[in-house]
Order: structure tokens, then C-alpha cells, then sequence
């Protein structure tokens, strides 16, 4: 099950699956996000979102 957790060693946040391994087209997105010195608390919210949209494609097998 995929969910939202704080990167190790680093700032910022991250959609990650079972293994602890990040989604690399989110964590994409939400490095660059944090590198254009947005908001951690907007990054985190841009997380959960994020993640719920990726469970709904999941589950809409799209």
C-alpha cells in the first residue's frame, strides 16, 4: 500500500510503496516543488493529494 512518509537524511516529503521506495514520477514533482521554496506544509498537503489521486487510478484500473 502506497503512503506518504518524511525523506530520510533529507528534507521534504515523499509518496513511497510497500518497500519504502519512492514513486519516481511524484518524487520528481515534489523535489522540484521544494527546491522552488514552497512551503514543507504545502509540499506535505501536495503529498496526501498526490497520494489519493494515485490510489484512485489504482483502483479505477486506470
Amino acid at each position: 500500500m502506497l503512503r506518504v512518509a518524511e525523506r530520510e537524511g533529507r528534507t521534504g516529503w515523499s509518496v513511497v510503496d510497500e518497500t519504502g521506495e519512492p514513486l519516481a514520477l511524484v518524487e520528481g514533482y515534489l523535489q522540484r516543488i521544494s527546491s522552488q521554496a514552497f512551503s514543507p506544509h504545502t509540499v506535505r498537503a501536495y503529498a496526501f493529494d498526490l497520494l489519493s489521486f494515485w490510489r484512485w487510478l489504482d483502483q479505477a484500473r486506470v
